[in-house]
């Protein structure tokens, strides 16, 4: 693959997240904008509480999907209605489980049921099931960037149209739901004019594709059940208005993970062409794009954690200015998520699953514990740095194992320096400029830094370049 192949596939991607995760960034200021507190902060819950089940829904069937699908044209038509089968039951079972324990896990009781059933109909059939694998083993990533952009003009027009005629909670998730479905439709008429398929009940597939999706499936669970323990733990600690508060500063944070997940789009398939065999290959890859991907999430926590206050109060409303610390905590977690998904495609390609789900495991039970010792204490800035602590010590628990640590030591190395050179530059800014003047010297003195002591270079640029091209494949619109 060459770098610009490599370029125009990574901003595909990237487009593809940018339009799926600002519609989603537009909704919840349109929601916090536009509806009373208490019940922003309910969405907010049912939102994060939904996403672990929406990780259940999928069991790491796309990358599985993908690999399968890419690998035999002659079986497409089987595997994919096969897949389809398995992810319907999937998300029917996690979706009956999210209804079942919503009254235990909100502390709402059974006044929530309707509004959780709803999220269901809609959250557990996110991002075309199946048919998104289809469109990415083919690298058809334009067909799944137009896919994402229907989807996304339509939950926003019809969002806007039940908050316009003064519909509550549920018509804003009915809605929702429409807009997923409705995606979900195109997807199959794109996918329809070269195959024919139906959902279909094949146990034989459904055993092999669960064989090999489990250990990833289980890995993301227990890694969003950590994540998401800050919204649970607010919940009943706190309330629905602390959750509203925590939830937009961290989807705003999140918004920062567009750069690392659409890079991965591309880096993964790149990783699995190189294979286990050329593993020194491998690491000097996983070495140059950690360098990079830290560099500039850094640069944005930096940046944006000193307007922090003002970003929130201008984005959602003046309120929200008491969620700017959390926020400006939650940014440092963008460039470890970005590693740390890094490193799970590495232990993938490495056949390492099983290990990084005991690992996740471990991280999950350090950020719960991590919440409600904070929590309580400190409320959401105690939440936001849980978040960031938890996170930090799974990229120490990786780099340690003996099992990973080959694989992701190359990368956590690259990561380190820089993570330190991003904290001494705002630590000695910090000390002379806050607000837009800090922001402004902190533009200027950390990528000096990074230069002057070699831990980025032009030479990374040339070395990337030829990686790349080691790499043969090609990336379509």
């Amino acid at each position: 693959m060459k770098l610009r192949q490599f370029a125009r596939g990574g901003a595909l991607g990237i487009a593809t997240l940018v339009v799926e995760k600002g519609a989603a960034f537009l909704l919840i200021v349109i929601l916090a904008r536009t509806l009373p507190p208490e019940t922003y902060g309910i969405y907010s819950f049912v939102v994060a509480y939904l996403t672990l089940f929406q990780v259940l829904a999928d069991l790491g069937l796309e990358p599985v999907l993908v690999h399968r699908l890419a690998a035999s044209e002659s079986e497409r038509e089987e595997i994919l209605s096969a897949g389809l089968g398995l992810r319907l039951g999937l998300a029917l079972a996690s979706g009956s489980l999210a209804i079942v324990l919503a009254p235990w896990a909100s502390g709402e009781g059974m006044s929530i049921l309707p509004v959780v059933g709803l999220g269901a109909a809609g959250m557990l059939f996110l991002a075309q099931p199946g048919f998104r694998a289809l469109l990415r083993a083919e690298l058809r990533l334009g067909a799944v960037l137009t896919v994402a952009s229907a989807t996304a003009a339509t939950m926003l027009a019809l969002v806007f149209l039940a908050v316009w005629r003064g519909g509550g909670l549920e018509a804003v998730l009915v809605a929702y739901a429409v807009a997923v479905w409705a995606g979900l439709a195109l997807a199959a008429v794109l996918v329809r004019r070269d195959l024919r398929f139906c959902p279909r009940v094949q146990l034989a597939i459904w055993r092999g594709l669960l064989a090999e999706s489990w250990p990833v499936g289980l890995n993301l669970f227990v890694l969003m059940l950590g994540l998401r323990a800050a919204a649970l733990v607010l919940m009943r600690e706190a309330g629905p208005v602390a959750v509203g508060y925590y939830s937009s500063a961290a989807r705003l944070g999140e918004a920062t993970n567009l750069i690392g997940e659409g890079v991965l789009l591309v880096v993964f398939p790149v990783l699995a062409r190189l294979g286990a065999g050329r593993a020194e290959q491998m690491a000097r890859l996983s070495r140059l794009v950690t360098k990079g991907l830290t560099a500039s999430l850094c640069l944005v926590a930096l940046v944006v954690g000193a307007v922090a206050e003002e970003l929130m109060a201008a984005v959602f409303g003046t309120a929200f200015a008491a969620a700017g610390v959390p926020l400006a905590i939650l940014l440092w977690a963008a460039p470890l998520a970005a590693v740390g998904s890094l490193y799970a495609n590495l232990l993938i390609v490495a056949g390492r699953q099983r290990v990084l789900l005991v690992v996740n495991a471990v991280v999950a039970v350090v950020l719960i514990g991590l919440q409600l010792a904070l929590v309580p204490r400190l409320g959401i800035e105690g939440a936001a740095i849980g978040v960031v602590a938890g996170s930090f010590c799974g990229h120490l628990l990786l780099a340690a194992a003996a099992p990973t640590r080959s694989w992701v030591g190359p990368s956590f190395r690259a990561m380190l320096p820089i993570l330190a050179s991003a904290l001494a530059s705002l630590m000695a800014v910090s000390a002379f400029a806050d607000g837009m003047e800090q922001a402004l010297w902190l533009v200027l003195i950390f990528p000096t830094v990074l230069f002057a002591t070699g831990l980025l270079s032009a030479g990374d640029i040339v070395e990337l370049r030829r990686l790349l091209g080691a790499s043969p494949g090609k990336v379509e619109g």
